[in-house]
């Protein structure tokens, strides 16, 4: 049975349509009583329709394990992104989960995810050259900073510490933020920002137009405020209306509004092959690849991306270039080393050694 293009049974499609509405209304029940963000439980929402319609023909209480490795399959079949898989599988164990209440004999395993080979340092940097200003900006946090591209987007003024020389990462789920480096060479950059922000949010503040929802408030949008320390510092430039109160806040830019411009500098800057997978998350993946290549901690490296794991920190060890494992054996001491392509630079010293 295909995923698309679908058709009820003719006998009781009506009633199990609306049997599955139900059933989507428990999901939003359910992610709203555990603190999902909205974003999450509309997309825990769109597999739990699809999954179910998928096996319209049987009562979702009566779904194991092997339905949902199935359903799986399929998406890998129909050439799936893995990252499109694994969304599918924590929606579905948490429609298995919390909402049907059963407990999977055996949750169905994807294929281990490895992170791409890093980027080289020159091809990053011939990138970042073509683009504009603000994303050339947003990019340079992304790569210097290990931020998600979400991350970058949803940056506050106040959230900035330039003095410190660190950027606090807010969790959109409530938990603990993260401190993370501000890289030297863009601290002018970010201090003009700032000061550009603070100038749109007072011309829309006299048109009452300054309103930005406070961290948690993205959550059950009670509370607004109109400080601008709590305004984006990378705002879109258009306000909407508040679905709640219908007051019009200030939202931050769209994540995609940096990875088309990165892609087009990517083509504009003709570095070959590395064009078509110059994406965000390659640039944080670079950024975790090369502090490891350069001997830091692997927990200084956890600690700067956000991950709860120790053993997803520890994949970053395969983006690093091939024949490079950060170690070097005593019978080459003395001896002088070529390193790979792209680890050059400000990262080794004029022995070969990392600095």
């Amino acid at each position: 049975m295909a995923l698309g293009g679908y058709r009820r049974a003719a006998v009781a499609g009506a009633l199990w349509g609306m049997s599955i509405d139900r059933w989507l209304d428990q999901v939003r029940a359910a992610g709203v009583a555990r603190g999902l963000h909205p974003c999450t439980r509309a997309a825990y929402v769109r597999w739990a329709a699809r999954y179910l319609r998928f096996w319209e023909a049987r009562p979702p209480h009566r779904l194991a394990g092997t339905e949902l490795q199935r359903f799986l399959a399929v998406l890998e079949k129909e050439g799936c992104a893995p990252a499109t898989v694994r969304q599918a599988r924590s929606a579905l164990l948490f429609l298995h989960r919390v909402v049907l209440g059963l407990e999977l004999e055996g949750p169905p395993r994807l294929a281990s995810w490895r992170p791409a080979p890093a980027l080289p340092v020159d091809v990053v940097r011939q990138v970042l050259a073509h683009l504009p200003p603000e994303p050339r900006l947003m990019a340079e946090l992304v790569y210097g900073a290990g931020l998600r591209v979400g991350e970058c987007c949803r940056l506050r003024i106040r959230d900035l510490e330039l003095e410190r020389g660190v950027i606090r990462v807010r969790r959109r789920d409530g938990l603990q933020d993260r401190l993370t480096v501000i890289p030297e060479s863009v601290r002018a950059a970010l201090a003009s920002r700032v000061a550009a922000s603070r100038r749109v949010h007072l011309r829309r503040s006299l048109r009452d137009r300054g309103m930005c929802p406070l961290p948690m408030a993205e959550l059950d949008g009670a509370s607004m405020s109109s400080d601008w320390r709590w305004m984006w510092l990378f705002p879109s430039p258009r306000t909407r209306r508040h679905v709640r109160s219908g007051r019009p806040v200030v939202r931050p830019v769209h994540p995609t509004t940096l990875q088309r411009a990165l892609t087009a500098a990517a083509q504009a800057a003709g570095v070959g092959g590395w064009a078509g997978r110059f994406t965000c998350q390659r640039l944080r993946h670079t950024f975790a690849a090369q502090l490891l290549a350069a001997g830091y901690p692997i927990g200084t490296v956890q600690a700067l991306l956000g991950h709860r794991d120790r053993a997803t920190t520890l994949r970053y060890h395969d983006a690093l270039p091939v024949g490079w494992l950060g170690v070097r054996s005593p019978l080459d001491f003395g001896v002088p080393v070529a390193l790979p392509r792209g680890l050059t630079g400000e990262l080794t010293g004029g022995d070969g050694r990392f600095a």
